[in-house]
């Protein structure tokens, strides 16, 4: 440790004796992400990527229907053939790329009973997200994943996407035993139409999103959300039926301990997708794309004090400046599209906002310190920029 402190005092050492330090940028970013943040602002770009102010990133849809398997054999088989690694049914999938960031939204379904009675116009479904940021570690979720399904979650009940109406199983239909066909068309002469007409409008479609992010860049809802519109989009849901055979089963059972097991015929419904007959989801509303925004406060000291290490040392031209500069005032600058780790710790005050053609859908906004609030100006910027994204993602969705 001492040869390290001798080092840096013959090499780094100036009039007054005090050893200057110095740090590769990775590490001073870490350390000092404000001063990095703040010197870069003073050149008029951002760190690490050297983007423009009101610049975003490269976004590129990666995905392709040879990620589904051949829905035919998923509905023949039933096996796990067209399904993620927990068993699920997918339905639809997206992979985004955000510059070096990719968010993989796999879509599945879930079929569950519902009262039509208490379902109205008005009334929208929601979809049961699951964020996970893949760091290579294993264990609980994290604040930042919980926060994000919660935020998808919300956010799809709110834009009012999905009708609830639209996911109940108007129609069921029948494979019958000999020709192995399936019908959706119910004949009134047949025993176990009555068990279709009994369980019509009683069934409805529940959706799942799986969302795994690798390589983490900057804040990751907005393009989670993104990634999960432009996989709803696309979504196809799968006819339901159920087989003859399966309708009528002998089941074994007793009474008590005692006596004899006897086979009873029990109805069962037991219902299965056909791939053969999909359904485009239709949407109520055209989908959203989400930008986040930051301000931050340019701090007219960075400048001062790079050009006193440039052009003078002496202390009385340096407190002659800084009087001179005292009633600088900060200059504010909108950042679109956080994207580093730098610009995430140190621009406190933010906003989100999702927009299609029509209208906003969601505007979250946080205000880090008193000190540096965003105005209305930088939100009517903001509010613009969004608008010119979604016009410029068009062609991709």
């Amino acid at each position: 440790m001492s040869e390290v402190v001798n080092t840096a005092n013959s090499n780094n050492e100036d009039t007054n004796g005090i050893a200057l330090m110095q740090f590769p940028k990775e590490v001073l970013s870490r350390l000092q992400p404000d001063l990095v943040l703040q010197r870069h602002l003073q050149l008029g770009l951002r760190p690490t990527t050297l983007m423009k102010f009101n610049e975003f990133r490269n976004v590129e849809e990666q995905s392709n229907d040879s990620l589904i398997v051949n829905h035919s054999t998923a509905s023949q088989d039933q096996d796990n053939t067209n399904s993620n690694n927990s068993g699920d049914l997918i339905v639809a999938n997206n992979l985004l790329k955000v510059g070096n960031m990719f968010i993989k939204t796999d879509l599945s379904l879930g079929i569950t009973a519902v009262e039509t009675g208490n379902i109205d116009e008005e009334s929208f479904a929601p979809i049961w997200p699951e964020v996970t940021v893949d760091r290579g570690r294993m264990g609980a979720p994290t604040d930042e994943e919980m926060i994000a399904s919660r935020q998808l979650y919300e956010n799809i009940i709110s834009g009012k996407y999905i009708k609830q109406k639209s996911l109940i199983i108007s129609k069921i239909g029948k494979k019958h035993l000999e020709s192995e066909e399936v019908s959706y068309e119910m004949a009134d002469d047949e025993d176990n139409d009555e068990l279709l007409l009994e369980n019509k409008n009683k069934w409805c479609f529940v959706i799942y999103a799986k969302i795994n992010v690798y390589s983490r860049e900057g804040p990751i809802f907005d393009h989670v959300f993104n990634s999960l519109m432009l996989a709803l989009q696309k979504s196809r849901f799968p006819s339901v039926y159920i087989e003859e055979s399966s309708i009528d089963l002998q089941i074994s059972s007793k009474k008590s301990f005692n006596k004899k097991q006897k086979q009873e015929t029990k109805r069962t419904f037991n219902m299965k997708f056909d791939f053969d007959a999909c359904n485009k989801l239709n949407l109520n509303s055209d989908i959203a794309i989400s930008s986040n925004f930051g301000v931050i406060y340019k701090d007219p000291t960075m400048a001062i004090n790079a050009l006193d290490e440039q052009e003078s040392n002496e202390e009385e031209d340096a407190m002659a400046i800084e009087k001179e500069n005292a009633d600088f005032k900060k200059e504010p600058i909108l950042i679109n599209d956080i994207s580093t780790d730098i610009e995430e710790q140190a621009i406190l005050s933010k906003v989100s906002i999702a927009c299609n053609s029509k209208n906003y859908k969601s505007i979250k906004l946080m205000n880090g310190s008193n000190n540096e609030k965003i105005s209305v100006q930088q939100l009517k910027q903001a509010l613009k920029f969004s608008k010119m994204r979604y016009e410029d993602l068009k062609p991709t969705i």
